[in-house]
């Protein structure tokens, strides 16, 4: 059950923009700023511009999200 919101996204005519909620900070270049949210959380704008984009690595940073929005993020 999630307790917060850990991601979001828009589609426009070229791309679909959104954010992730993860515990650590990413560097690549789908993410356009990633910028400190509290002690524990980073929130991360991705941009994606082509279905290439939403790959596996892609899966498992939104897993992640998800983690976080199940409060992973309040564990020890």
């Amino acid at each position: 059950m999630t307790r917060r919101g850990f991601a979001g996204a828009k589609p426009t005519q070229r791309s679909l923009d959104g954010y992730l909620d993860l515990q650590r900070q990413l560097r690549d270049p789908r993410i356009k700023r990633a910028s400190a949210y509290t002690k524990r959380l980073f929130v991360h704008q991705f941009r994606v511009t082509s279905l290439e984009h939403l790959d596996g690595e892609f899966a498992g940073w939104l897993r992640e999200a998800y983690d976080v929005g199940a409060g992973a993020h309040m564990r020890g």
